[in-house]
């Protein structure tokens, strides 16, 4: 198995820590990490990746055909942008800063950009994904 770059951003409270410490806790753990996870008292996913930082544990999982370990970096492998759906205005400042953070060459993955809707607590139309979509081109193909 190959290892390759992970790099989750989006905007403040939108979710990043949470879902790291999901794909962590869901997709590379072993039993003696879930054992010290149960010991720490940690009870969300947020706390996983949190302790894994505390004590500079890199923090991987294993996918189907490939491990990924989750950095800071420009140029990942693979980015995952998240965005929280709690109103309309959100959604719209993290399309801008994702466009920006694109054109400026800030993020440039180098095989997948994938755009994850959290917090959906609103009915559907509360959130519109042609608002997130809707930006100038900028070099990223966005599938379908």
């Amino acid at each position: 198995m190959r290892t390759k770059s992970l790099t989750v951003l989006g905007q403040n409270e939108a979710g990043r820590k949470t879902l790291i410490g999901r794909l962590i806790y869901m997709f590379g753990l072993s039993l003696t990490q879930v054992s010290e996870l149960d010991d720490n008292g940690c009870r969300s996913h947020g706390e996983v990746a949190s302790l894994f930082e505390k004590n500079q544990i890199a923090p991987l999982f294993y996918g189907p055909s490939n491990i990924f370990e989750v950095e800071g970096i420009t140029n990942p492998d693979v980015a995952l942008w998240v965005v929280a759906a709690t109103d309309i205005d959100s959604g719209n400042a993290s399309r801008d800063a994702l466009a920006s953070l694109i054109s400026n060459k800030q993020l440039q993955p180098k095989e997948l950009l994938v755009i994850i809707i959290n917090k959906m607590y609103l009915p559907l139309g509360g959130l519109e994904l042609q608002s997130l979509i809707k930006s100038p081109h900028v070099g990223i193909q966005l599938a379908g």
